[in-house]
């Protein structure tokens, strides 16, 4: 069996960023370097800004930890803080594609894992 390589994902209304765009008439005045076309953030039809999320814990003398004044936490010997990120990273992941996912009216289950590697100088 072969192996095929996997689709890549484009937005069908843009041409793919990895193409360059000549610049257009009312760029001219920036001078005549190509652009990346399409991208996201060219739009600026619609002011934004941003939301903030304040999140806080602690971590007692034993190891025990705290969300900002939920149940206490006790993390074992072997979970390192690098263990906690990974941990952390797979947990936003998951809770990201489960948000877009019921946007999209779909109810996904499932988990995740994650490696990485720390290099010491």
């Amino acid at each position: 069996m072969s192996k095929r390589a996997p689709p890549r994902l484009e937005r069908l209304d843009q041409p793919p960023r990895d193409r360059l765009a000549e610049p257009e008439s009312d760029e001219a005045d920036r001078g005549n370097e190509p652009r990346i076309g399409g991208g996201i953030c060219d739009d600026t039809r619609m002011a934004t800004r941003a939301k903030s999320f304040e999140y806080a814990d602690s971590i007692d003398e034993d190891g025990a930890g705290q969300a900002e004044g939920e149940a206490e936490l006790k993390f074992p010997d072997a979970w390192t803080p690098e263990h906690l990120m990974l941990a952390g990273l797979v947990r936003c992941t998951l809770k990201s594609l489960s948000y877009h996912a019921g946007r999209a009216g779909i109810t996904i289950f499932g988990g995740g894992s994650a490696s990485g590697v720390v290099t010491r100088r």
